[in-house]
């Protein structure tokens, strides 16, 4: 009997010890691990919020885990887990490894200096004793950096890692985003490997975008960065530009001192624009790049950090390009390139750059160009300046592409040019006044040894055909005694020529061809509408296009006009280019010269014009066809009227008229002459003609 109740106390004694561990023992675990976490939360004066604690047999289980200080950000604790699985021993109570899941890590430096995780690494990278000697694996983490000292951040939205002892740290981020003094990257894969003792010991990237300046991206940037010891870093990197697929530049070199130093090599091999297609396509003057298979483009490029300073230095080429742009030429421009080299610095902490050389080189003929550009980021303000060194004329006309200077071909000069223009532009407030530009070209040793007889001023100082054309309709006339509309300088009413002086080139008898200052108030007019709308263009100017040249918009047209004034100001005199320029100048639809306007708007000889008459004629100049509507009305509207007025006014303020004249011209109405009109309606429908068949002139 006795035995009997000993073997039963004995089992009843085991299966009272069994359930006391096994419902004492999850207890028990809790009770361990929360006093861990008092010790630990002690040490570190850091606290610990766990939401719950699951303990199986050999795991234990945290959820809901928050690790903050006082230096956090508010709302962005250090550490927030939704859950960490710990396998541990159940007799030995030691830990085998570690899983986190749903990982979120907020790290942030003041101004101050201070953060919320130095000392934590610190100890980390103490005695051994202090380190984590089991596996940790992190699975669907993200982390925010933000460091407010160097005006860094880095943000993270997937991210997994491993740290195993004797191994360090590796870590993988996707889409990651960092940014830095204006420099933003774009990480499509970030690997980071680190070790205990030694920090980071290498980064790779795949698939990543970093953002130089806002209109210049690094694209599809791979490679790998190597740490050492004393935290110098070794470069080799390759990728790509703005998206395109091709990889086209390889960099190399070393950084030092967390970052402050750098050396850095590009090498841009030599390849074909059509690899830059999709790239191009996004922008119109890329798109008006043809046949970019035969396009080649290389260059070099050596950058030095120091700080927030970059300087920057190298050279390049672009050869083959074929350029059909109707802004820059109505022909496609064939076979151009240059050369360049540059050397210049970038503050990325001022947002300020400096480029002392920019060197454009095309056959023997060279243009420097130097800048500062303050506000890069922003509404920038540029000051340039382009110089052009003493230079054959004969050579400059051989570096122009053909189809930028097709009417100027077959001119043989001599003598020499050079020159210097200076711009200042305030984008941060764009008006006329925020604008400056000066230019001081010298041209006066260039002389036209043979011209084409065409082109030449030869022809014009006789009689000649001239054939003006308004898209598909085309007039011809000649300018000379045997048209009865021609009109001799001296045959013209004088007030016809004040009132055009006035309106159109007050200092015409003076100037050489050119108005400076007028080009600095039509380039800042063009900067503000954001196209190439108002030219500038002297009395000389005007007549050069009317007569040698045409009437589009083009930068190629603007070229040859500004080449060919030069010419026709040497070899014509004042007189003869302002008896051309009356007798050739549009002044409603299909009504070419003074003659011509005089009978037809008031009945009479050019001769006979009176002030008013003569106001009026110059206020159409700008847009004859669409103002020749007030003839088709009868009369001037009052606001027109008090345009002419001011013309008037300010024509006796320049001693072009006598005070007599003036009170006369006030007081005397605009009267049409009604011989040559048949009815509103015919009127209007010969104006819609006109305008349907080409562009009204513009100057």
């Amino acid at each position: 009997m006795k035995k009997w109740v000993v073997i039963i106390a004995a089992v009843g004694g085991v299966v009272l010890l069994g359930l006391s561990v096994w419902f004492g023992g999850p207890v028990l675990v809790r009770w361990a691990v929360r006093d861990r976490i008092h010790k630990w939360e002690s040490r570190h004066h850091r606290h610990i919020r766990v939401g719950r604690i699951v303990v199986h047999w050999g795991r234990v289980v945290l959820r809901d885990v928050t690790l903050s200080g006082e230096k956090d950000v508010p709302d962005c604790p250090l550490v927030r887990a939704d859950e960490i699985i710990v396998s541990m021993s159940p007799v030995h109570r030691r830990i085998h490894s570690a899983r986190v899941r749903g990982l979120q890590a907020c790290l942030v430096r003041y101004q101050d200096g201070s953060d919320n995780v130095s000392d934590l690494l610190r100890r980390a990278s103490g005695p051994s004793t202090q380190r984590a000697r089991f596996p940790v694996l992190v699975t669907r983490g993200a982390v925010r950096i933000v460091d407010h000292r160097a005006r860094l951040s880095f943000e993270a939205d997937r991210m997994e890692g491993s740290y195993r002892p004797g191994k360090g740290l590796d870590v993988t981020f996707h889409d990651a985003r960092g940014r830095r003094h204006g420099l933003s990257a774009l990480f499509g894969e970030l690997r980071i490997w680190a070790t205990r003792a030694t920090g980071v010991e290498r980064i790779q990237m795949e698939r990543s975008r970093v953002a130089l300046l806002p209109r210049l991206v690094l694209t599809d940037v791979a490679g790998w960065v190597r740490f050492d010891a004393h935290g110098a870093a070794k470069v080799d990197l390759s990728g790509s530009y703005g998206g395109a697929k091709h990889r086209l530049w390889r960099a190399s070199g070393q950084v030092a001192g967390r970052g402050r130093t750098a050396r850095l090599d590009f090498v841009v091999q030599r390849f074909s624009l059509d690899w830059l297609d999709d790239l191009l396509a996004r922008y119109p003057w890329g798109r008006s790049l043809v046949d970019r298979d035969r396009s080649f483009a290389s260059g070099l490029l050596h950058v030095e950090k120091s700080g927030y300073r970059w300087t920057f230095s190298g050279s390049g080429s672009l050869s083959g390009l074929n350029i059909a742009n109707r802004r820059l030429s109505h022909e496609t421009v064939r076979n151009f390139g240059f050369a360049v080299e540059f050397r210049g610095w970038y503050d990325a902490l001022r947002e300020q750059m400096h480029v002392p050389l920019l060197k454009l080189s095309r056959g023997a003929v060279a243009l420097s160009v130097s800048w500062d550009v303050t506000r890069v980021t922003g509404r920038p303000r540029i000051r340039a300046s382009a110089a052009l060194s003493r230079t054959r004329c004969s050579r400059f006309l051989h570096a122009l592409p053909r189809e930028l200077a097709p009417k100027v071909q077959g001119f043989e000069v001599g003598g020499s040019i050079s020159g210097r223009v200076s711009l200042d532009v305030d984008f941060g407030y764009l008006c006329p006044s925020s604008v400056t530009l000066d230019a001081d070209i010298d041209y006066r040793t260039c002389s036209v040894l043979r011209a084409p007889f065409d082109q030449s001023a030869e022809r014009l100082r006789r009689s000649f055909i001239h054939q003006a054309t308004d898209g598909r309709i085309v007039t011809k006339f000649v300018v000379g005694p045997s048209n009865p509309d021609f009109v001799p300088l001296e045959a013209i009413s004088r007030h016809v020529v004040n009132s055009i002086l006035t309106t159109e080139d007050s200092r015409f008898f003076s100037h050489h061809g050119f108005i400076y200052r007028e080009f600095r108030t039509a380039f800042a007019r063009n900067l503000i509408a954001r196209r190439f709308r108002y030219g500038a263009s002297s009395i000389t100017m005007q007549m050069v296009k009317n007569v040698l040249l045409n009437r589009e918009k083009t930068l190629a047209r603007k070229l040859q006009e500004l080449l060919m004034t030069a010419y026709i100001e040497r070899h014509l005199t004042k007189q003869r280019i302002m008896e051309i320029y009356l007798n050739v100048i549009e002044f409603g639809p299909g009504i070419y010269g003074i003659g011509r306007a005089a009978r037809h708007y008031f009945g009479k000889p050019a001769a006979l014009i009176e002030p008013q008459e003569a106001a009026f004629l110059s206020t159409i100049l700008p847009s004859p066809k669409k103002r020749s509507r007030f003839y088709c009305m009868g009369r001037v509207t009052p606001k027109w009227r008090r345009w002419i007025d001011r013309i008037l006014v300010l024509m006796f303020r320049r001693h072009r008229l006598t005070k007599e004249e003036l009170d006369q011209a006030l007081a005397t109405p605009i009267v049409f002459s009604r011989e040559e009109f048949v009815s509103v309606a015919h009127c209007r429908a010969r104006i819609r003609r006109y305008l349907r068949g080409g562009r009204h002139s513009g100057r």
